[in-house]
């Protein structure tokens, strides 16, 4: 059997690397499954690679309310800032309730200076964490 298992046993590809110094300003969250009132979303990428991560192609957005599990997904070829950025500013248009928070893994496609003044430089801002 440890033939078979090693043969086909794999593990899903991962695209994300580490971010960049801009982590220092983006605090860790680590109570975020505890919002009870919309508007904290959770948001994530997906890769569609296939078997080999080389190359350009599509990724996923999606983010997903925590307290109420309404999710808003978008398309992206690769995940440069500005694509990204398109993508969350459609999404959180399409919200039926105002982000009031925006959490996030480590990648550059969500840690970049584009997606931080986005978030934290309008009148209200949003709580911006990874």
């Amino acid at each position: 059997m440890k033939p078979m298992r090693t043969r086909y046993n794999k593990l899903g590809l991962a695209t994300t690397k580490p971010g960049s110094i801009l982590k220092k300003h983006i605090p860790v969250k680590t109570n975020q499954w505890e919002e009870t009132i919309p508007g904290f979303l959770e948001a994530d990428t997906l890769a569609h690679c296939g078997n080999c991560v080389a190359g350009m192609f599509a990724y996923s957005i999606n983010c997903v309310d925590i307290a109420t599990g309404w999710s808003a997904q978008r398309a992206v070829w690769g995940k440069g800032e500005r694509g990204v950025m398109a993508a969350i500013w459609s999404i959180e248009e399409s919200l039926p309730f105002p982000i009031l928070g925006f959490d996030c893994d480590n990648g550059p496609e969500f840690l970049n200076w584009h997606l931080y003044r986005h978030l934290s430089k309008r009148k209200q801002p949003i709580q911006f964490t990874r």
